[in-house]
């Protein structure tokens, strides 16, 4: 999709991030629980993508493509690369998969209240840096950002001949300027990691 206005002109491609094992949710997939919305939460980030004219693709691990095949079979997956590296190994697959489109989109399945707003905030504010990443508490957020293909596979390839794993030691390798957000707004991006966090959200009827 390309983005025109607000200070640049872009092609994405969204990555939709469902390789976590859940295992502080009792090994479900987070992306398949249901959102307050009563849709799945990964069924809803696809929704919003379409809706904002983005493709997406399910970045996966080997473990868990098998229950998203199951919920969403019309979804491209692509598998992290290599195997078993973690959400490091899923950007990689994500940026040989974008080819010709020049920034990707990295968000993860277990926000259930990012809204079309939010989410578009992220497409069209303008970046002085290779990503542009909201803030969860004092940390840049990987899985709610922006990148610049070429400079950041460029930091990912140095991060990983420095022997690392870490999303967050990429954004840094890469620059990275902050999506600021109202704190109200900001609240849109918790996620979901154990039963605790999912009780107290009512569903639609």
């Amino acid at each position: 999709m390309t983005r025109r206005g607000v200070g640049y002109d872009v092609s994405m491609l969204a990555g939709i991030f469902v390789g976590g094992r859940g295992e502080r949710m009792g090994g479900a997939a987070k992306g398949l629980l249901l959102a307050p919305d009563g849709d799945t939460i990964v069924a809803r980030w696809t929704r919003l993508f379409r809706g904002l004219g983005v493709p997406f693709v399910l970045v996966a691990s080997e473990e868990s493509a098998p229950a998203y095949r199951a919920a969403l079979p019309d979804a491209e997956i692509v598998l992290d690369q290599p195997s078993g590296t973690g959400p490091i190994g899923g950007l990689a697959a994500l940026f040989a998969r974008a080819a010709a489109e020049t920034h990707v989109v990295t968000v993860a399945c277990d926000m259930p209240l990012v809204d079309a707003p939010l989410l578009e905030r992220l497409l069209v504010t303008p970046a002085s840096t290779a990503v542009l990443a909201a803030k969860t508490g004092d940390r840049f957020q990987p899985f709610f950002a922006r990148w610049a293909v070429g400079p950041s596979e460029v930091a990912l390839r140095r991060v990983r001949d420095a022997g690392r794993r870490s999303m967050t030691a990429v954004l840094e390798a890469a620059g990275v300027t902050e999506l600021v957000l109202e704190a109200d707004v900001a609240e849109r991006l918790a996620d979901w990691d154990t039963p605790e966090d999912v009780r107290g959200y009512p569903r639609s009827p």
